[in-house]
């Protein structure tokens, strides 16, 4: 395959993000890399996709910065390109858990690599800790990991109560590419847990070195939705795409759209055919009604339009209670 997805992060300080983007995008577009870059004060984040020879000029111009010598790059082959724009931006931190204050290059949990933490997992004095959020836990996770239910990362301190009962134990912490894991594994470290650690790279790493070991994933994975939804990451991009293939056919599940086909009948909507659908247009819908009186036991309103169904029924549902 002619194509590489890099994926990355690290903690350093940046003195000026919003300088350092412009140039970071030039760089990335002079490459024709495309992907999801985040820059905040505290490290730089991302996933890129692009020909071999681009991805390896890429990770020598950014390793060829002192603040990221020690960076190191998570890379899968691919038939193509993974992403199809590019988007770098300033964010105030490169993965969004309310710990600014945290400094993971400084202080944060001890490393294991893939062969150290499969070793460690089962031991008896040991609890791993699944520190990612219940959208991607459903993507695969370690047989007896200790789940925190949260829907964004940023709920980890709010959740913490619950690993009180883990603090004389060692803790594992393993996420999906290894970011997470930073903040979290610190986190305990300041709340007074002493034996902390963290899968260095994440499942992403684990599965590209060693193979599974995963808990089969659960198929039933929901595509969250309004408000609820949590923002695209770049680890999480990545798992998506590629976690199910590292990870081998017998773990392999049915993802979710990443982007929507566009309707065929949005095509329509322009030009000429346009006209076509005039007549297949919906009538008004009409107001639904606020009140229902005078229905004696027995009696069901039938729907008079469209918008009155749901109304209609929450009213027979009424009658029959």
């Amino acid at each position: 395959m002619d194509y590489q997805v890099l994926l990355y992060y690290c903690y350093a300080p940046i003195d000026n993000p919003a300088q350092f983007r412009d140039e970071h995008h030039r760089l990335c577009l002079a490459l024709d890399l495309r992907g999801r870059i985040i820059v905040a004060d505290e490290g730089l984040n991302g996933t890129v996709s692009g020909t071999v020879a681009n991805c390896a000029a890429y990770m020598a111009a950014v390793q060829a910065d002192p603040r990221f010598g020690a960076l190191e790059f998570k890379v899968d082959a691919a038939a193509g390109h993974t992403f199809q724009k590019l988007h770098v931006r300033v964010k105030p931190e490169i993965v969004h858990s309310s710990l600014a204050h945290l400094k993971p290059q400084e202080k944060t949990g001890q490393y294991l690599s893939p062969e150290e933490f499969r070793a460690l997992k089962d031991d008896d004095d040991v609890v791993v800790v699944d520190v990612r959020s219940d959208y991607e836990y459903n993507l695969g996770r370690f047989r007896n990991a200790v789940t925190l239910d949260m829907e964004n990362f940023r709920d980890f301190p709010a959740r913490v109560e619950q690993l009180q009962q883990f603090k004389d134990k060692k803790i594992l912490t393993y996420c999906t590419g290894g970011v997470k894991c930073e903040k979290a594994s610190a986190y305990l470290l300041e709340q007074g847990f002493e034996n902390v650690y963290q899968l260095h790279g994440g499942i992403i790493k684990y599965g590209l070195e060693r193979g599974g070991g995963l808990r089969r994933p659960v198929l039933r994975v929901r595509q969250p939705s309004g408000r609820g939804r949590e923002p695209r990451e770049p680890a999480r991009d990545f798992a998506l795409r590629h976690l199910p293939r590292a990870l081998g056919p017998a773990h392999q599940l049915r993802q979710p759209a990443l982007q929507r086909p566009r309707s065929p009948v949005r095509k329509l909507r322009r030009g000429p055919a346009r006209r076509l659908l005039r007549g297949l247009r919906r009538p008004p819908r009409q107001a639904p009604l606020r009140r229902h009186r005078g229905l004696s036991q027995g009696q069901q309103p039938l729907p008079a339009g469209p918008g009155l169904g749901l109304v209609c029924w929450q009213i027979k549902l009424k009658m029959e209670n």
